[in-house]
């Protein structure tokens, strides 16, 4: 999914007349408010996580060679044994040099109109349109239905991270008589 995606289905969701293909007010306030809201997403609401083997050199990981933003390293492991590290201005400190399995949250980069998000499914588009619309209406000083849509994006969020025991229902039972 792209913003373009997302800030399309939030007009929708807003009843908002928008045309995506040229530049207006409305355009720009809602493709803003879906950037704002993935740099929400994974600055505050939630930790989207990767794993990378990356090697240390002078018992150091460079954030540099991170393929994300590194928001905060979670676990270190060499050769699937946790190992002790820091984090500092660099990168990630280690007792010794070699490849290590980093886990670590991440911060979603400015995102471009075109672009695929690189998200985790269970971040829908209904999710982030709902929480892109809270946003728009913020920005157009539209308080009380921002403050309804934020309600309904936190919930969704919350619905979308928790972990929940799952439900099988079959379909489709024959009965005989």
């Amino acid at each position: 999914m792209t913003l373009k995606d997302i800030v399309k289905k939030a007009a929708l969701l807003i009843g908002a007349d928008v045309d995506f293909s040229e530049e207006g007010e409305d355009q720009i306030l809602f493709i803003l408010a879906g950037q704002d809201l993935l740099m929400r997403i994974s600055g505050e609401l939630a930790d989207l996580k990767a794993k990378q083997t990356l090697r240390a050199e002078n018992g150091v990981i460079p954030f540099s060679a991170f393929e994300k933003s590194v928001k905060r390293v979670i676990s270190v492991k060499k050769d699937g044994v946790s190992k002790k590290f820091f984090e500092t201005k660099e990168g990630v400190k280690v007792k010794e040099d070699g490849e290590y399995d980093v886990l670590y949250a991440y911060l979603i980069e400015n995102a471009d109109f075109l672009t695929e998000i690189d998200l985790p499914r269970k971040y829908n588009l209904y999710l982030l349109a709902t929480g892109t619309v809270s946003d728009y209406c913020y920005k157009k000083g539209l308080y009380a239905e921002g403050k309804l849509f934020d309600e309904r994006f936190i919930r969704a969020l919350k619905n979308a991270t928790e972990d929940k025991k799952s439900v099988v229902v079959t379909c489709g039972t024959e009965y005989s008589i």
